[in-house]
């Protein structure tokens, strides 16, 4: 059984409990600070002068600030699991089973980094709900899947995002008779964020002809034959409305 609890979840209990109750919960427990192989116990908290906690004292005699901690590893009584899930709202538990449920199916998926935001794990399930009822997507649909993978240029995510749209791609193909323009040049930048670039070379040169991909921003692409060339615009469909 997983007895860790985040940094985040127990720097929101320490907000809102005396330092009495912290002290009682805390000290005993073992913190991860990221870094060495071993936990380290905790002996000691410090506050600030307006009554927040501000670092813990380890029975190796260190001081560390508490948000250089990564994880807390909870007592076999799960007492501080126990203290940080009753000082929850119901709208907070409510959010909480709701992105603990996001996560599980997005890294179902493929997808094992977290999102940057609920919005944009949300807009790439509706895109994999669409595609499970054998539905055709919208291009705002996949615009908004799209944009929610790439934010942030994450090589993980783009990955997962690649696998996702070439399984589009085969629906769309079977279900329209055609691929809709867009995803190709989709594909293409979640290829190349993701370090595939022999495939996305693939992609451009089976499209090119078609006049359905152009070159985007900073992406420079190795020719089959080793040369690297700067290209100018994005991977972009010819139709203006796809130009985002």
């Amino acid at each position: 059984m997983d007895r860790t609890v985040t940094l985040t979840a127990v720097l929101q209990w320490l907000a809102r409990i005396d330092r009495r109750e912290a002290l009682a919960v805390l000290v005993g427990l073992f913190v991860d600070d990221g870094v060495a192989e071993e936990a380290f116990e905790i002996r000691d908290i410090n506050w600030d002068q307006a009554g927040r906690a501000r670092s813990v004292v380890l029975a190796d005699g260190r001081t560390i600030p508490l948000r250089s901690v990564a994880l807390i590893i909870d007592a076999p009584d799960a007492r501080l699991t126990a203290a940080v899930e009753a000082a929850l709202s119901p709208g907070e538990r409510a959010t909480r089973d709701r992105r603990r449920e996001l996560g599980q199916k997005l890294a179902a998926l493929g997808f094992m980094e977290s999102f940057a935001s609920d919005e944009d794990a949300g807009h790439v399930l509706a895109l994999v709900d669409t595609m499970s009822a054998g539905a055709t997507s919208s291009h705002e649909l996949r615009q908004a899947a799209y944009l929610a993978i790439t934010r942030g240029d994450r090589k993980v995510l783009c990955r997962a995002g690649a696998r996702l749209f070439r399984q589009l791609m085969e629906r769309e193909a079977t279900a329209r008779g055609v691929v809709p323009e867009d995803c190709y040049w989709r594909l293409v930048k979640m290829l190349n964020v993701a370090g595939e670039l022999q495939e996305a070379v693939a992609y451009e040169e089976t499209t090119r002809p078609h006049g359905i991909c152009r070159a985007s921003p900073g992406i420079m692409l190795p020719r089959p034959w080793g040369e690297v060339r700067p290209q100018s615009r994005a991977w972009r469909s010819e139709r203006p409305d796809a130009w985002l």
